[in-house]
């Protein structure tokens, strides 16, 4: 995650926290805080007041990879297609038999930061950037603190 600090000094009790969550095929860097002339979204945002943060999912853009450098990890049916081969690689059952994200895990990732941005930034909602596959975990999103996002 990356934030981008937007609150005017002595203005805290004033924030307004803004997540933004890429879609599949572009990291959230690529999508929203480009470091080139004037194409970040992020940063225009935090300097009309915003604070802004950025999110990866998990195996996307600078996000661990767990296990994900294990060619046996890969699925079954496709093992064949790897090339190069790896040396010493012999197709079989993946190593690590769980699968290493879906809509659960991303929607439990997505909770997880805004919790934390709830209690660290002392706001009471948080609005939602995504664009794409985002929306399947932003859309039906449903905060577990007393305070939700909007």
């Amino acid at each position: 995650m990356r934030e981008r600090d937007g609150t005017p000094p002595g203005h805290l009790d004033e924030r307004t926290a803004v997540l933004m969550l890429h879609g599949r095929s572009v990291p959230v860097l690529a999508g929203f805080d480009l470091d080139f002339k004037s194409y970040s979204w992020a940063d225009a945002l935090a300097k009309a007041g915003y604070d802004v943060f950025m999110m990866d999912l998990q195996g996307s853009g600078l996000s661990p990879r767990p296990k994900m450098d294990d060619p046996r990890n890969v699925n079954p049916a496709q093992q064949n297609l790897l090339k190069p081969r790896p040396p010493g690689f012999t197709p079989g059952p993946p190593n690590y038999p769980f699968q290493l994200t879906n809509s659960n895990s991303d929607r439990d990732e997505l909770n997880t930061v805004v919790e934390w941005i709830i209690r660290e930034r002392g706001v009471k909602k948080v609005a939602f950037i995504g664009w794409s596959a985002a929306v399947f975990t932003m859309g039906p999103y449903r905060c577990t603190s007393e305070a939700s996002p909007r």
